[in-house]
């Protein structure tokens, strides 16, 4: 009698650990830290932080390119809540322009790339996150 108890326990404890592992939207995978104060909001979705080289590109993110409806508003809004302030910047991936895509953060912890989205000026990226802003 023991031993079923202890294989239920086991297997009841595997499924619960699966269970919490594998539930809710997956955390893009952190390669890299960036810290440092933006110097130049590019777009809706890119911006520039000194010290670092390549333009960042916000994961997750999709904004209005310059000949689009909205550009103008998107980079505002950018503009408007990272120009001139520090970020930490975590590095998912470099993307084909060799361009750094990092989910970036304000001093008080807000994600920019969040409240891009929740801004209404860019909507969320889901080939790439397969819904990470939508579902948290």
């Amino acid at each position: 009698m023991d031993k079923i108890v202890w294989v239920i326990l086991l297997v009841s404890g595997g499924l619960a650990a699966y269970l919490f592992v594998f539930s809710g939207p997956e955390q893009p995978q952190v390669f890299e830290q960036i810290n440092g104060r933006v110097t130049s909001v590019v777009d809706g979705d890119s911006l520039y932080i000194a010290g670092h080289r390549p333009q960042i590109r916000l994961w997750g993110v999709d904004a209005p390119e310059r000949a689009e409806p909205g550009y103008q508003a998107a980079t505002d809004t950018l503009t408007a809540l990272a120009f001139g302030k520090p970020l930490t910047c975590q590095r998912v991936d470099i993307d084909r322009y060799n361009r750094t895509v990092a989910r970036c953060f304000l001093e008080d912890r807000r994600e920019i790339n969040r409240a891009m989205i929740e801004s209404g000026t860019a909507v969320e990226y889901t080939r790439f996150t397969d819904g990470f802003y939508s579902k948290n």
